[in-house]
């Protein structure tokens, strides 16, 4: 990925440049487990659960080892491949993630799931959205995602922590 990323500078805004990059080749659980080091914000982007070595990325242990790693008010950030599970999958995974995490949103973004999980409460900060999509930078990427406006952006908002809640119950 790190090698694939000087591929997509334009798209990425030459992200491994930027100062407040650190760039770190290794699996995400050994440097959590690693690391004694607290984040505003992890992501974790594995590939699909169901894939050899991916599995772990998608477990009680996983969420709990970055619980560990956030500050009190972190944002713990995990993308899903919604496209391809069933419900009961992905009631799973949600649960999983409820377990370590008590607040809890999913965004579905075409056909992938976004979770985003807090120890906090999340609240949509609607002036600083509004602020970010009017710097030309994000203009331009939201653009070429066809997101011209902040309604289009919340539009893909799909489930508050109570709605969550509600879903991995039934």
């Amino acid at each position: 990925m790190a090698e694939a990323a000087r591929y997509f500078d334009e798209a990425n805004g030459r992200v491994l440049d930027s100062p407040r990059v650190q760039l770190r080749l290794l699996d995400g659980r050994t440097w959590l487990a690693a690391m004694p080091k607290l984040y505003d914000v992890i992501i974790s982007e594995p590939s699909h659960p169901w894939q050899t070595g991916n599995a772990n990325l998608f477990t009680e242990d996983f969420f709990r080892a970055s619980l560990k790693r956030l500050r009190p008010e972190g944002v713990f950030c995990q993308w899903l491949p919604y496209y391809q599970m069933d419900k009961e999958h992905f009631q799973t995974l949600l649960r999983t993630v409820q377990q370590s995490y008590p607040y809890v949103n999913v965004w579905v973004v075409y056909s992938d799931a976004i979770v985003i999980a807090s120890q906090q409460p999340l609240k949509i900060d609607w002036p600083s959205i509004q602020t970010l999509v009017d710097q030309p930078g994000y203009a331009r990427i939201l653009s070429q995602l066809d997101i011209r406006s902040v309604d289009e952006l919340l539009s893909f908002f799909y489930l508050d922590t109570p709605a969550v809640e509600n879903f991995i119950q039934t």
